[in-house]
């Protein structure tokens, strides 16, 4: 197998659902007792929100995220339409303050509120109305707190569809 190399989530939380991930993945592919070579490169997650919330973003050009910068940057949507011709809809500002809010003060802490999962339902079912099909999760944390069994539309994980990409190129 080829070495995978990850750069974390942008928290530790995050990173560690990337290895899980990875590491299931790998077993599925390989059987029992197999596990992903790897290396992981953290960054530190105040540095990155600082940039972020100074608009910094030379500092975080790789960095992808479902926070507010993620939402309110052109880049991501841009490229969801240029490769697969999809409309990209996003939540509207109170919204995307309340993701905001989940991520950074919740997720990335290691608290996984049922009251913040409600929150991210009740903006999922908001953009099924305004005629979503599907919800790309555009962060590395916010499956630690919805998942396909709660979420009242299609998910795209990106992390887990990240993963099995990687192990693809690995095992080839």
């Amino acid at each position: 197998m080829k070495l995978i190399g990850i750069v974390g989530g942008l928290s530790w939380e995050a990173t560690a659902l990337y290895y899980r991930l990875l590491n299931q993945s790998a077993e599925r592919a390989l059987g029992e007792h197999h596990n992903a070579r790897s290396v992981i490169v953290s960054v530190d997650f105040a540095e990155a929100l600082a940039l972020a919330n100074a608009g910094e973003w030379d500092g975080l050009a790789a960095l992808l995220i479902g926070t507010r910068f993620t939402l309110e940057s052109p880049v991501y949507a841009a490229r969801l339409r240029e490769r697969s011709g999809l409309t990209v809809l996003t939540p509207d500002a109170p919204a995307r303050d309340t993701l905001q809010r989940i991520i950074v003060d919740e997720l990335t802490m290691g608290r996984i509120e049922d009251r913040s999962r409600q929150e991210c339902i009740g903006i999922i079912r908001a953009l099924r109305e305004d005629g979503a099909d599907a919800i790309a999760v555009a962060c590395t944390e916010l499956p630690l707190l919805v998942t396909q069994d709660v979420s009242p539309l299609p998910l795209l994980d990106t992390t887990a569809l990240h993963v099995e990409a990687a192990l693809r190129m690995a095992l080839t």
